[in-house]
């Protein structure tokens, strides 16, 4: 029995040092931050003049992932010498030092390769109940973000008279007017962009093309991701709350997204994308929860509530890459402005440019991989340790119990517990007299 307890306390000792080293590990690591994901994107961009002189050139800028909260970037390689350096919205961009000319029937190219830690997104989930007011917004960010400057700002005498808005209550006003009548005289700030988002959802049909600016998207009763969020910003800054533009890519790892080509600047840039897609969202102030991501081409007309509870940037596969925001940068943060001058320059000169973009994830580490299932790790080398215990005890109790001799009483020491025969004096392990004759 006493061989029995020997190796029952040997076996726990050994269960108990494995669990508590095991403990220790995670303990040490459990406060190393740990992605849910990790995700490579690589960038290729080629120029080519088919001219038949030279052209200006100089050098490229190019726009980089943000340090946030959300993701943490980091460089692994550049094709060619760089220099790091951030727009006056403060985000980060490359400067790639290019020729000063570029010979006809010449080309330059780069390429860039990002490796994203990407983390989960504590976005809260708002409700109307809960919203706060336009006057709980603080001064600071209704000066700053509620400028109306380009891409959001539209000429006064451009209003929706084009032919699907003739039999709507729309017809003929100006975009300012419809913020107004939208806003009404509604205070909660939640509700005032839900009706916006009713609106667009409503009037405002998906469609992929060369960016347009908001009141373009609104005549044509149609745009994709950038268009309809900068509709949604016009609209919210026309009505006094805080917005802006957010700017990321998506790795979705669908076969349909294995490998997509395209043309843009009429023909000048083609595109090719594996297992990524560019978006693009409105972040907009909701006291009391601050910046909040909103995702109108996700609003349906009976449940505008989804551009919230599905915006996609609430998913790591999710990267930023720009706010466009115009606080510093103020008129320069037309982008729309610059790709249409970019079209018309690439036109002129003949020049044709090649993207290739694509992401993958990549690995963890195997000390980051192990804290996603050490928890489980200990609780599974309990439960072995129980079970290993247990099994123990119950095959050496079934042991004593074929040692005994068939019908013959057996008397237990009381001294050491060892099993003797019933007629015994003397306990075989100990010795020591177990009853009187």
């Amino acid at each position: 029995m006493i061989e029995c307890y020997k190796r029952t306390l040997l076996v726990t000792f050994i269960v108990a040092l494995i669990i508590g080293v095991t403990a220790i590990i995670y303990l040490e690591f459990s406060n190393v931050e740990n992605p849910d994901i990790i995700l490579q994107y690589t960038e290729r961009i080629t120029f080519v003049n088919k001219g038949n002189r030279a052209v200006d050139f100089g050098a490229l800028h190019l726009d980089a992932f943000l340090n946030l909260e959300w993701q943490r970037p980091l460089l692994i390689e550049v094709s060619r010498n760089y220099t790091e350096s951030s727009d006056r919205d403060g985000n980060p961009i490359l400067i790639i030092p290019g020729p000063e000319s570029l010979e006809p029937n010449k080309t330059f190219d780069v390429t860039v390769v990002w490796r994203v830690e990407s983390f989960r997104r504590s976005i809260p989930y708002v409700t109307v109940e809960d919203s706060g007011d336009i006057e709980d917004i603080p001064e600071g960010y209704i000066r700053n973000y509620t400028k109306l400057i380009s891409p959001w700002r539209s000429p006064s005498d451009m209003r929706l008279n084009t032919s699907i808005w003739v039999s709507t209550p729309y017809y003929n006003m100006t975009l300012r007017q419809v913020a107004l009548q939208l806003k009404g005289e509604e205070r909660n700030v939640l509700q005032i962009v839900i009706n916006d988002l009713k609106w667009i959802a409503k009037y405002i049909n998906y469609k992929s093309a060369s960016p347009t600016y908001p009141i373009e998207t609104a005549r044509n009763g149609a745009g994709d991701c950038d268009d309809q969020s900068n509709l949604l910003i016009a609209l919210l800054r026309m009505q006094g709350i805080p917005a802006f533009l957010m700017m990321g890519q998506i790795y979705v790892n669908k076969p349909n997204y294995a490998s997509i080509e395209g043309m843009a600047m009429e023909g000048h840039l083609s595109y090719e994308v594996h297992y990524t897609v560019g978006h693009a969202w409105v972040m907009v102030y909701i006291p009391p929860w601050g910046w909040v991501p909103c995702d109108p081409v996700y609003a349906l007309k009976m449940e505008p509530e989804r551009a919230f509870t599905d915006a996609i940037v609430r998913s790591s596969i999710t990267l930023i890459f720009k706010n466009v925001t115009g606080v510093g940068m103020g008129e320069e943060a037309d982008y729309i402005g610059a790709f249409r001058r970019e079209t018309e320059r690439a036109k002129r000169e003949n020049i044709y440019i090649q993207i290739i973009q694509e992401m993958k994830p990549v690995p963890k580490p195997i000390c980051m991989a192990l804290i996603d299932f050490l928890p489980f790790i200990i609780c599974s080398e309990i439960l072995c340790g129980i079970a290993t215990v247990l099994v123990i005890l119950m095959s050496d109790r079934e042991r004593m119990k074929l040692l005994k001799p068939f019908g013959v009483e057996a008397i237990r020491c009381p001294y050491c517990g060892a099993i003797n025969p019933a007629d015994a004096i003397y306990c075989g392990q100990c010795g020591r007299r177990i009853r009187n004759q």
